[in-house]
């Protein structure tokens, strides 16, 4: 037997089982937005067998793939090809980040041509999520601006009527990379064609610009409910349109109505305007809805922070470091090296093991980066983590990290760099212990207190003095004669 028919007589196999493990139990293709419902263990095992089987599949020449992938196709079996249809989209996504993108291109035109009029609802989702990464693909890796815009308009013309919420989702994010795709064929060659928008007059845009404004300052000076209430009808009106003008005011909108119910205590209502930023405005990249959104993330994780949530927060954290931290433009970088070390903050509060590791990413990706206000976040997480392994009963690794950030942090050409340099010294001289480390303790507050050029505070320098004159008996005179040399230079 051929490789190709041992394959169909698998699945054939796999189909008589799936149809016997289903028989009698709640079917989980009734509803493939329910991740909760409960299957049999058979059926799972054969999800595994079904995946195994389409990347065997894979492995076969192109030429005689198509057989077996018709098979699939006309399974009776809705589970079988939903799980088939995602292990094909698995295989493009495996061949993107191995940076052959000839190859995810060809599986991402399989899942179309194998799955293009299957009418299964969890099918048609994997179909669309593939059609959008192929539009990615081809806009965003190979600049081949006409082919991606055609794979967007052909999503969304094909799932134009569709209601499920991941679906809306999809489309959305497909509608803003569309956009984008528009926008770059515009800057070509001026050739694009956005259609037909609904009108934005200007006085109606400048009055909406005007109420966002205003709703920051409502939200600032106390009054955060008046703030939301003033946004809701430029909410209500601009959001989902495709106007590009109307989309950068709208998300604008979103975000101010998202920090100002969380400022009136209704942390709910804000996730839900800060997801709906995120949702549909995600993909846009033009700069200024790139902004809100990122400002969107930010808020978000304050919400989750303030519920407790924290697992989530981290995520969010997780999502602005993956998405900027490479991004040309300042403030998108600067608030990737922010989220970095939020992490760090927040992760060392629920498992310091994790926090560690955070605040030490934190520094060796951002220290060396050029703009001071990125390399002070980094300053920050060398500082806390120190600090933190002081905290927890680990002081020799402490004196350890503080030695080896110490240098770094000194000779950088930022005072406020170098003054997290000395809050590291100050946290390697609280480390050391007074009894068996005694002379190493007393030359520690030294360098810390032999500080000029700004670079200690006088909270530090206070902290510093006291904390070395308490050492122990005889030290006193000590440190009123080095007062009177080396403190003079303050």
């Amino acid at each position: 037997m051929g490789e190709t028919a041992r394959l169909e007589a698998e699945l054939a196999e796999i189909e008589e089982a799936w149809r016997q493990a289903a028989a009698g139990a709640s079917d989980p293709d009734e509803d493939p937005d329910d991740d909760f419902a409960e299957e049999p263990d058979e059926l799972d095992a054969l999800r595994g067998r079904v995946s195994a089987l389409t990347w065997a599949i894979d492995r076969l020449p192109r030429v005689e793939r198509r057989e077996p992938l018709s098979r699939i196709a006309s399974s009776a079996v809705p589970g079988i090809r939903r799980e088939a249809a995602h292990a094909m989209y698995g295989v493009a996504l495996a061949r993107r980040e191995a940076d052959d993108f000839a190859g995810a291109e060809a599986e991402y035109l399989a899942v179309y041509d194998t799955f293009g009029e299957d009418a299964d609802a969890g099918v048609r989702e994997t179909l669309a999520t593939s059609m959008l990464n192929l539009g990615y693909l081809r806009l965003m890796l190979q600049d081949r601006l006409d082919e991606a815009l055609a794979v967007y308009d052909d999503l969304l013309a094909r799932f134009d009527s569709a209601t499920g919420p991941r679906m809306r989702d999809l489309l959305a994010k497909a509608a803003a990379s569309r956009n984008t795709c528009l926008n770059r064929i515009q800057e070509r060659d001026g050739s694009a064609e956005y259609g037909a928008y609904p009108e934005y007059p200007a006085a109606q845009r400048d009055a909406d610009v005007a109420a966002v404004e205003r709703a920051a300052e409502l939200t600032d000076a106390g009054d955060a409910a008046a703030a939301a209430t003033l946004l809701d009808p430029v909410v209500e009106r601009l959001v989902d349109q495709p106007h590009p003008e109307m989309r950068r005011v709208a998300v604008r909108a979103l975000h101010r109505r998202g920090r100002a119910l969380a400022a009136a205590g209704r942390p709910v209502e804000a996730l839900s305007d800060l997801d709906r930023a995120i949702n549909v405005y995600g993909f846009d990249l033009s700069t200024d809805v790139e902004l809100a959104v990122s400002r969107c993330l930010a808020v978000k994780a304050g919400v989750l922070d303030g519920l407790g949530r924290h697992d989530d927060e981290v995520l969010v954290y997780r999502t602005i470091v993956d998405r900027w931290a490479s991004s040309t433009v300042p403030e998108l970088h600067e608030r990737a090296a922010w989220a970095s070390w939020c992490r760090g903050v927040t992760l060392a509060e629920v498992d310091p093991v994790a926090g560690a590791a955070a605040y030490r990413e934190t520094y060796e990706r951002f220290i060396v980066d050029r703009a001071a206000a990125v390399r002070r976040r980094a300053a920050q997480a060398a500082c806390n983590l120190v600090v933190l392994l002081r905290k927890t009963s680990a002081p020799a690794e402490a004196v350890a990290a503080g030695e080896e950030f110490a240098p770094r942090l000194l000779g950088d050409a930022d005072l406020e760099v170098r003054r997290q340099g000395r809050w590291v010294q100050l946290a390697v001289a609280r480390s050391l212990d007074p009894a068996r480390e005694r002379a190493a303790k007393l030359d520690a507050y030294r360098a810390v207190l032999g500080a000029d050029g700004g670079e200690l505070s006088a909270d530090q320098r206070t902290a510093a003095e006291k904390e070395f004159a308490e050492l122990g008996p005889g030290l006193r005179d000590v440190f009123r004669s080095y007062r009177s040399g080396l403190f003079k230079r303050r």
